[in-house]
């Protein structure tokens, strides 16, 4: 079994960059002695699993990004061998080159934006600096506690960097 796939390379996705809110991207899925592979999409804390399509020699799957800004996760599930084995991240990556897992994977991270967002002019020639404070000093645990409360209840994604030296992650 030969499975390949890369969230980096344009051979497998064809947009690289985060996608606007109900635009198209299509995932090419490169494989050999493979029954059939699908995608599962995590949106908002809900899972969707789709058929890919298998058009010469590709399992292809065209997907229409929300019409709302969200972080989709996703990886793919192939049947082979009459088992069932999971392509994900590498583990600790939101992107790269597509690892083989025999149980549910990290996954691939995808950024959808508002299509109608437009950069203010003057940040456009503007240098800007993003500090993380929770990297510095968290102090009380319970604003920690609250904050992440606060955001799960607007139905937001969170990702809580519990190392110093832990990487930034980038769509």
């Amino acid at each position: 079994m030969t499975v390949l796939f890369n969230s980096t390379l344009a051979k497998y996705k064809s947009k690289l960059t985060p996608l606007a809110t109900s635009s198209a991207i299509n995932f090419y899925v490169y494989a050999q002695d493979i029954y059939s592979i699908k995608i599962q999409l995590n949106i908002n804390q809900t899972s969707c699993i789709y058929e890919m399509q298998l058009v010469n020699n590709v399992w292809c799957y065209t997907l229409i990004a929300p019409q709302t800004p969200c972080v989709i996760w996703y990886n793919f599930v192939i049947e082979a061998d009459y088992q069932t084995y999971y392509l994900g991240c590498p583990t600790g990556q939101t992107q790269g080159e597509g690892t083989i897992y025999s149980h549910s994977p990290p996954c691939f991270q995808l950024t959808i934006y508002d299509k109608d967002f437009t950069t203010p002019t003057w940040a456009k020639s503007a240098t800007m600096y993003q500090i993380f404070p929770d990297r510095f000093c968290r102090g009380n645990k319970k604003n920690l506690i609250n904050g992440m409360n606060y955001h799960q209840s607007l139905g937001r994604d969170i990702l809580i960097h519990e190392n110093w030296n832990e990487s930034p992650l980038f769509e």
